[in-house]
């Protein structure tokens, strides 16, 4: 038998997850990535929009 068998899975392996790609999100006037619990903009000043995920 093989060091690694290939029994049957109960569980499914998770999707990846970037914590990452979830930390930032487009600023709506320029577009550039903004870090979640900013406040405002660093690049043009307008006011970032807290979203519940």
């Amino acid at each position: 038998m093989s060091k690694h068998s290939k029994g049957i899975h109960l569980f499914r392996r998770r999707r990846h997850d970037d914590l990452l790609e979830r930390s930032f999100v487009p600023c709506a006037g320029c577009g550039r990535s903004v870090y979640v619990f900013a406040e405002q903009c660093r690049s043009c000043g307008d006011a970032v929009q807290v979203r519940a995920s």
